[in-house]
């Protein structure tokens, strides 16, 4: 069973790359998904558990704030043991 999952929503694949091998390094039990677009991402985590959701501040058509605040409110009672981190 995975302990964590790490929502990785970035939409320079480099980017996603670097971060999801950091993560990789901690050797944790850790689900790392990568998305390229914040309207994925909402659609991810209407239906996932999303333990950590690490954004880039500028996506197209929604910035890592609004992106935030929607994950926040598909999932109000998840979120409130959700760490979100913006880059």
């Amino acid at each position: 069973m995975v302990a964590y999952r790490i929502l990785i929503v970035e939409d320079q694949r480099e980017v996603s790359l670097l971060l999801r091998s950091a993560l990789q390094t901690l050797e944790h039990d850790l689900e790392v998904v990568e998305i390229p677009s914040g309207e994925e991402a909402i659609l991810d985590a209407s239906r996932n558990k999303v333990d950590l959701l690490v954004t880039d501040y500028r996506l197209a058509g929604i910035t890592g704030i609004e992106l935030m605040r929607k994950v926040r409110s598909h999932r109000p009672a998840a979120c409130q043991e959700t760490s979100l981190r913006i880059i």
